[in-house]
């Protein structure tokens, strides 16, 4: 049998996918993206846009399909559904697949049967006001009363289909979801839902969690398995009315943090944001009408389901990291320093962005070879390139930023280790140092941010073993650029024409309370001065400016150092962990 799955290139779709593969059907999957967690198990998988009328009717001019799952919709968790800067997309995009879909299918001889997969969100929000009793019954959907447009949308959607149905003589299942969750599904960004969210959240940190609203908020959540069974059993069925598929173990959120801090023995000071997107107080799957129709019910106790989900994310977490280096007509330089240590120290090409200014993008793509990616890093300068990095990735995002001229990272060695001068690749090794990964390195500044709560580190800006000392700290010191790594927050924004890396350990510092930095840790690279070196042309004007900003502006932490040298120069007061 063939079948067409719309939207298989998400959570659901995916995994639905698998099913009807293990089912022995023939499944063409259709989306504008593959799964992004995992490769897709489809005989036939199409990048497309089902909005787009003619892309839908060529689907099915192509092939003769037995059965379609419609999945494909514009949608998200709590912060894209109930900002409402959202809402004319969502009202839009998920009518127009809608409706392509079905006057395609109106027009064809041999009319597939149909899947479509509503929400609970079509619920009445007074029905939902009770976080102990909501009252999700399917009869009383009607009189309509979403708290959302995302919920209008879906009521206008089922009610296209029933006509469709009627009116064409297409053979329609409709269900409605309740908060599904599990692997490979979106846990960050925004569009993750509440399960994804509170796994990354206490994942991520080791000391306060945030709530949207007061945590009392009860909701109930469905394995994504046994989604995918009552998918399955509606559409062998003989039931052509709207059905709940969810699970009936009511939760509220404050009791789902303190259910998944337990996995990892975490205590966590919850704190509640009033943001207005917790969504109605309550809400809870009535399967008394599937049970009735299908002899069904889901199986898997929500604990069970969230330990799969806390184990895949954290070990996402682990491996979720961007490589940023910022370059400037270094196409050749590149390639044979920093691109060369982090081949050698094996990080994947997909997770390196290097971002050049926009005239350079194609002699970077020509040289640096495939799987790279070359991204537009503006044209006003390094500092003006950070910020572009910061908006190209979303917040909460590990990013790892590196010059394009590094040759080596290198760590102060252990008493132990006795050797005092080696030879790598021709250079000298300067003495009581060794090489260090980058992969070791950016795992141990997440392990390091997460014990201490906080969201920079950074390395020692020379490499003289004199002055590394064993270990880290956590009081303010200056991050000094060639390799930093942080979790990626917009609202932190560095001056242009000031030292970009003076300014964010101060910006992180204030914002966090602390900073890590590696004293024992450091990064050989090439002098700034030189064709695309950062020090190309700085001038003792703009270095003047640079110190003069930092000292107007964080009187608190910089004062002017005294020195021999022609150029100005600053020093940081001594400040200690505000934690």
């Amino acid at each position: 049998m063939k079948a067409f799955v719309f939207g298989a290139g998400g959570f659901i779709g995916s995994h639905l996918v698998k099913r009807l593969k293990k089912e022995k059907y023939y499944v063409i999957g259709v989306d504008l993206k593959h799964p992004e967690f995992d490769n897709t198990k489809a005989d036939k998988f199409i990048i497309g846009d089902l909005r787009n009328k003619e892309f839908v009717e060529e689907l099915f001019l192509e092939e003769d399909i037995a059965e379609v799952y419609q999945l494909a919709a514009d949608m998200g968790g709590a912060e894209y559904i109930f900002s409402k800067e959202n809402d004319a997309d969502l009202m839009t995009n998920s009518v127009m697949i809608n409706v392509n879909v079905l006057t395609t299918i109106s027009k064809l001889a041999n009319k597939p049967k149909i899947f479509y997969s509503s929400s609970a969100c079509i619920y009445p929000e007074e029905n939902q006001l009770d976080p102990e009793k909501p009252v999700c019954k399917e009869n009383t959907a009607y009189p309509a009363n979403p708290d959302s447009m995302y919920g209008w949308e879906k009521i206008f959607s089922e009610n296209l289909y029933t006509t469709f149905s009627r009116n064409k003589e297409i053979n329609v299942r409709i269900a409605r979801f309740h908060n599904i969750f599990g692997e490979c599904g979106t846990y960050k960004g925004g569009k993750e839902k509440c399960p994804s969210a509170m796994c990354r959240k206490i994942i991520s940190n080791n000391t306060t969690i945030e709530i949207f609203g007061d945590g009392k908020q009860t909701r109930s959540f469905l394995y994504i398995d046994d989604c995918i069974e009552g998918i399955r059993r509606l559409m062998n069925s003989d039931c052509s009315i709207p059905v709940n598929i969810g699970s009936e173990e009511l939760i509220s959120i404050n009791d789902l943090v303190d259910m998944i801090c337990k996995f990892d023995k975490k205590k966590l000071e919850k704190k509640y944001i009033d943001n207005g997107l917790q969504g109605v107080r309550g809400r809870n799957s009535n399967n008394d009408l599937i049970y009735e129709k299908l002899k069904w019910k889901p199986t898997l106790k929500l604990i069970t389901g969230m330990k799969k989900l806390y184990k895949w994310i954290k070990k996402q977490i682990k491996n979720d990291y961007v490589i940023a280096i910022r370059s400037y007509r270094r196409s050749e330089k590149i390639k044979t320093q920093t691109l060369r240590i982090l081949e050698m120290d094996k990080i994947p090409k997909e997770k390196i962005y290097i971002f050049v200014a926009p005239d350079e993008i194609d002699s970077y793509r020509q040289s640096v070879g495939f799987g790279y990616k070359i991204c537009d890093g503006g044209d006003k300068g390094t500092n003006y390139c950070n910020m572009k990095i910061q908006d190209y990735f979303p917040d909460g995002q590990y990013i790892i930023q590196m010059d394009d001229d590094i040759n080596f990272i290198l760590k102060l060695r252990d008493e132990k280790d006795t050797e005092e001068r080696k030879k790598v690749n021709g250079r000298i090794e300067p003495q009581g140092l060794k090489m260090y990964n980058t992969l070791d390195l950016l795992n141990t500044g997440k392990e390091l941010m997460v014990k201490h709560n906080l969201n920079l580190w950074g390395t020692m800006p020379v490499v003289n073993d004199y002055f590394m000392k064993p270990g880290y700290t956590t009081d303010l010191k200056f991050c000094i650029g060639r390799v930093f790594g942080f979790n990626n927050f917009k609202d932190v924004v560095t001056n242009d024409d000031c030292r970009d890396d003076y300014e964010r350990s101060i910006l992180w510092y204030e914002r966090d309370g602390g900073i890590i930095r590696f004293s024992d840790i450091v990064v050989d690279a090439d002098t700034y001065i030189g064709v695309g070196g950062l020090a190309e042309s700085r001038t003792i004007d703009k270095m003047e400016k640079s110190c003069q900003y930092l000292l107007d502006t964080y009187p608190k932490y910089i004062a002017r150092r005294k020195c021999k040298s022609k150029y100005p120069e600053i020093r940081l007061k001594k400040v200690k962990c505000l934690k």
